[in-house]
């Protein structure tokens, strides 16, 4: 598994009271659903809260600030990084939520999560054969101003990102199916994934995981 739902956090859990707003996304977390991230020395996590080209704030942990009371669109955005010699796989992610929220009581916000699963062995990687990766977005337990998550998408990178192709993505049972080629190229390397998904009330979100997984 790549991504698992790790906003679900009891600490700082992305919510709005009234017309404040704190967020406090981990970046990584295991299979399970547990989250977990410091920010130290070589890693790092950065959050913005923007609405339109206005930001809101910036914040190394969580993001807080107050808002206009108006219902309008905002964008979380992250950039995180960590010790690319301890952990060779999934050192950046660079995340986008796009989402409607206004004046709220203790209102849970509803940015979609992405998750990703494919087999891999315990480092993290694949056999080099044509991968099926299964897709599914679910938003914060307890949220609400979600939709049903209606489009997914996945491009792969086998250069870190300096090109794209994207996969096919058929719809299945519990989600999404996507078929990823195994190039000459990429045997013995890694490969890169950006994952777009969107509901039908308007949210969004574009993941990219550099590194997501390796070729053996």
């Amino acid at each position: 598994m790549i991504r698992r739902a790790v906003q679900n956090q009891t600490n700082n859990t992305p919510q709005r009271t009234g017309n404040d707003i704190v967020a406090n996304i981990a970046p990584w977390g295991d299979s399970d659903g547990h989250s977990g991230f410091v920010p130290m020395g070589a890693n790092q996590a950065t959050t913005t809260l923007w609405q339109g080209g206005s930001r809101f704030d910036q914040a190394v942990a969580a993001v807080r600030a107050g808002l206009p009371s108006d219902t309008a669109e905002y964008r979380l955005v992250q950039d995180a990084t960590r010790d690319a010699g301890t952990c060779p796989l999934s050192p950046r992610i660079h995340s986008e939520w796009t989402f409607d929220m206004g004046q709220a009581t203790g209102t849970v916000l509803p940015p979609i999560t992405p998750t990703v699963r494919l087999d891999t062995d315990m480092a993290g990687n694949a056999r080099w054969v044509r991968q099926t990766l299964l897709l599914s977005g679910t938003h914060q337990a307890g949220s609400s101003g979600g939709g049903t998550v209606k489009s997914a998408s996945l491009d792969v990178s086998y250069d870190d990102g300096a090109t794209w192709t994207t996969a096919p993505v058929k719809r299945v049972d519990g989600g999404r199916r996507a078929a990823v080629e195994k190039p000459r190229s990429a045997k013995g390397g890694s490969v890169t994934l950006r994952i777009t998904m969107a509901d039908d009330q308007g949210g969004k979100v574009t993941q990219s995981v550099h590194r997501a997984y390796g070729f053996t």
